[in-house]
């Protein structure tokens, strides 16, 4: 696509649920196109535990099987909103490069969306990359105003320093069209969603809850504002490009095996 100067979609899913128990569907999804998977959602699936799930029981046997199947395939694991046990006992049973596509560090912004250095750490002893996104509660301190691209600096710089700018990148967890984010009912028998961003609605006050992106930027349609922050703040032009998709791109060529259907 970009040989050809067009504009190219990644198919992710945010969850294995829908793969179900026969996992002979992964080659039927991979022939639709989708080529980066999302391990678990917020709750406890048949892979392992999410990060709101009440008991974190870890990566289940057919999670095994799953991430085996995944690399003879030719499928990225994304391990972002995975529970921090699920997560690591992934790192061990992986042996293609990961990635997180949207966490951020949790000791900048503590919030049970984010993760652990040691998490950072193992995403990078993959030869993965984890993306550190916008998404203003994932940068946010806990004080009651916007977070702006400043705070976003922080949390990519504090993960460049853990390890290496060759296995960060940047993503938005931003909407393509804005305000073609669809409202959730709430439901009370659902695990608490509310505690990854209703502290922040409260004391942030976004003008925008649906998208929350930091004060300075509005996600996607801003994006050349995030690429001038970079220039800016003295990276220079090679460490950009990886920063942008390089690293990710890396990741894919080792991943997704193209030839698995020649």
């Amino acid at each position: 696509a970009h040989a050809q100067g067009k504009l190219a979609h990644i198919f992710l899913s945010q969850d294995t649920t829908f793969v179900g128990l026969d996992q002979k569907n992964l080659l039927v999804w991979k022939q639709l196109g989708l080529r980066v998977l999302q391990l678990t959602y917020m709750e406890q699936n048949y892979a392992g535990g999410g990060c709101l799930e009440l008991n974190d029981s870890g990566l289940t046997q057919f999670g095994r099987v799953l991430i085996r199947d995944m690399e003879d395939i030719g499928m990225t694991l994304d391990l972002t909103h995975v529970g921090e046990r699920t997560f690591m006992d992934a790192c061990k049973a992986a042996r293609a490069p990961l990635i997180t596509s949207h966490s951020n560090p949790l000791v900048l912004a503590p919030n049970p969306r984010n993760i652990t250095d040691d998490q950072i750490r193992a995403v990078g002893d993959s030869d993965g990359v984890v993306c550190v996104t916008t998404w203003a509660p994932l940068i946010w301190d806990g004080t009651p105003v916007m977070p702006t691209l400043d705070d976003y600096l922080r949390c990519l710089e504090h993960t460049i320093n853990l390890i290496g700018i060759d296995h960060v990148g940047v993503s938005t967890d931003s909407m393509g069209t804005m305000g073609a984010y669809p409202k959730h009912d709430l439901d009370p028998d659902a695990l608490d969603y509310g505690s990854i961003s209703d502290a922040f609605d409260r004391l942030a006050q976004p003008p925008d809850n649906n998208n929350r992106q930091p004060s300075d930027f509005n996600g996607i349609e801003d994006f050349p504002l995030l690429t001038q922050k970079l220039v800016d703040s003295g990276y220079s032009d090679e460490d950009i490009k990886k920063l942008l998709g390089e690293n990710l791109m890396r990741v894919f060529e080792a991943t997704w095996k193209p030839e698995f259907f020649r």
